[in-house]
């Protein structure tokens, strides 16, 4: 369990000026959770694995494959390409672009220490919350979070040969992710965001 003051320990000592960059850009505390459990496990190696969430398998099977140093997993799929496109119009920050057909996780995910696939994901969140600001709560998976890491993974992650997502079906046999959106602050009121 990573506490604050375990967190800010960890980054002084293997990390100088990474906790005080993340905290000055940070807009909303789950951000520095996004941020640093990618720094984590860069630096240590392993898996993430979100607390809230329920695994249904022996948990080495969460390790990459033989022969690859990164895991990721699948959080959904946009199987009509109109909703794909959807939040292109719906949210500012995407500047028109569409969602990434896949849409990766950031609550469950693996890797070898020191990997440099972990690294641009943690350094990009990282540039991205000092350059960005959220105006909404879907702002936030843009910046740093499960769109963020699915965009990431379209330009870079799949290209590389020590990188595998697991496919949709792969990941629902294995863990059944339980996320109550306890960070988001939007009010609805008949279906629109204010």
């Amino acid at each position: 369990m990573w506490t604050l003051p375990r967190l800010h320990e960890f980054s002084e000592k293997h990390y100088p000026g990474i906790w005080d960059r993340a905290w000055s850009s940070a807009s909303r505390p789950t951000q520095i959770v996004d941020l640093y459990r990618w720094i984590v496990v860069h630096h240590h190696g392993g898996v993430y694995f979100q607390y809230n969430s329920k695994l249904n398998v022996d948990p080495e099977m969460l390790l990459p494959s033989k022969g690859k140093n990164v895991r990721l997993f699948t959080e959904f799929v946009w199987f009509s390409p109109l909703l794909r496109h959807l939040p292109a119009w719906r949210f500012p920050i995407r500047q028109g672009q569409p969602e990434e057909r896949t849409r990766a996780m950031n609550q469950i995910f693996s890797a070898a220490p020191k990997h440099p696939y972990i690294q641009l994901t943690w350094q990009s969140i990282l540039n991205r919350m000092e350059a960005m600001k959220p105006k909404c709560d879907y702002d936030i998976l843009f910046i740093g979070a499960n769109a963020f890491v699915s965009e990431l993974y379209e330009k870079e992650g799949q290209n590389r040969s020590d990188v595998e997502m697991l496919n949709f079906w792969q990941t629902r046999r294995m863990v059944q992710v339980s996320s109550k959106g306890s960070w988001r602050t939007d009010r609805i009121i008949n279906k629109t965001v204010i």
